[in-house]
């Protein structure tokens, strides 16, 4: 008899038996992790649904993606159209409508992998998390500057303090306030 490759499978118990596999000769053995594994696998196989849904959660993310970049273009064209006419009092509203949209487009295209890389964690689709994640941490480099700016744009800095409103009295002169 050949010598043939053993494959440990645990029994509902716990304890390890030992069967032969004739298609495994020459192949080295590698420990089981789990009960009811073969030899060589370390990982549960992914959830059913969780492919479909990582699918779906992209398609939303990428059509998000493209609807806020086709509402921000639509925001400039309509700043585009008010600087060629002659109307002065909505440019702060477009420039504001632009900064909001370019702050979702900001999150959403960060916090869309993100969410995407939860879900495929769920689903133990362990590489697509990991890639999602890289790309959430790419595109997170990429955006954050601009989202600074923008941010600094939306939340107003405060206003300044006010000026000190007692009386100073200066070197040779008296101490009358001026005004009165």
């Amino acid at each position: 008899m050949l010598p043939r490759e053993l494959d440990c499978v645990r029994d509902t118990a716990g304890l390890a038996a030992v069967t032969w596999h004739p298609d495994r000769i020459g192949h080295p053995i590698r420990p089981l992790t789990g009960g009811g594994y073969r030899a060589g696998m370390d990982r549960r196989p992914a959830a059913p649904w969780a492919p479909a849904i990582v699918a779906l959660l992209t398609v939303a993310w990428l059509g998000g993606a493209l609807l806020l970049i086709g509402g921000l273009f639509a925001v400039g064209i309509e700043g585009w159209a008010h600087q060629t006419s002659n109307s002065d009092g909505a440019a702060a509203a477009l420039t504001r409508k632009g900064n909001l949209v370019m702050l979702a487009l900001a999150t959403e295209v960060v916090a869309g992998p993100m969410a995407i890389a939860v879900v495929a964690v769920s689903g133990l689709l362990r590489r697509t998390a990991v890639v999602y994640l890289i790309i959430a941490l790419g595109l997170g480099i990429l955006v954050a500057p601009f989202a600074v700016a923008v941010l600094r744009d939306v939340v107003p800095s405060p206003p300044p303090s006010p000026a000190p409103t007692r009386c100073q009295e200066y070197s040779g002169g008296d101490n009358r306030c001026p005004g009165g």
